[in-house]
């Protein structure tokens, strides 16, 4: 599951969807200008989204080539397996999760 997921993601990067952002015509007004903008800052954001995920699935990966797939990596403890289900990459269980919300963002 986690190998599809970060294969998934790499087409996800690939290089077709900037080919889509920098085809668009050139700007005839500032409303093209903004729209164009708008759509390459939305384009950068969901490609450092993705990559930052990307992160995770190839680190989980080498948890589990590690043996140590399933363990939080906060407290040690077994993280839940529904937790695993919803969250194959899930780095920490969700008592260490909630506790420091501001990693792991993509969880």
């Amino acid at each position: 599951m986690l190998e599809q997921k970060a294969e998934e993601i790499r087409a996800g990067l690939s290089a077709t969807r900037a080919e889509v952002v920098r085809r668009q015509d050139e700007p005839q007004d500032i409303g093209d200008c903004l729209q164009k903008s708008h759509d390459e800052w939305l384009f950068v954001n969901q490609n450092r989204i993705e990559s930052e995920l990307l992160r995770e699935v190839e680190a989980a990966l080498h948890r589990l080539e590690e043996g140590d797939y399933g363990i939080c990596q906060s407290c040690q403890a077994p993280i839940l397996e529904e937790r695993l289900e919803a969250v194959p990459w899930a780095s920490r269980c969700v008592r260490c999760q909630e506790a420091q919300p501001d990693m792991d963002l993509v969880e």
